[in-house]
């Protein structure tokens, strides 16, 4: 693929890394204001509720997204794979009635929606840093 081809994919799956931590962290500190108003919508974990540890990995992979810092490029991964753990976690302790994740208003569990998001995070943000930078 020749250079200028490659990069407009890796502008475009930048694109796409944006759009989707975006939805991530509109959808968590959503839900995190909802809990912090309402209680007792996100089960609890650590002490604290699953909604706000989501919306702080989030913020993380958000604001590290961009750097070539060695330590940051850590912290993201990091951050995803706590996203992608803690969404499977969710999803197993829905499917096997462990636990409630909340709900959307159409009733699909948001732990199921943060799966799919942070799952196609980690395989865009890998493609992009494998296959398509400079």
């Amino acid at each position: 693929m020749n250079k200028e081809k490659k990069s407009s994919v890796y502008l475009i799956l930048t694109a796409f890394l944006i759009i989707l931590i975006g939805i991530g962290v509109a959808g968590s500190l959503d839900l995190s204001i909802t809990q912090y108003k309402e209680g007792n919508i996100c089960p609890v974990l650590l002490g604290m509720p699953a909604c706000y540890l989501v919306s702080g990995a989030y913020i993380i992979c958000l604001v590290t997204l961009f750097s070539q810092r060695r330590m940051n490029i850590n912290l993201f991964y990091t951050s995803l794979i706590f996203l992608v753990t803690l969404a499977a976690y969710g999803s197993l302790s829905e499917w096997m009635s462990w636990a409630q994740c909340p709900k959307t208003e159409g009733g699909t569990p948001m732990c199921y929606i943060s799966l799919l998001l942070s799952g196609s995070v980690l395989i865009l943000y890998w493609l992009r840093k494998n296959d398509y930078s400079s």
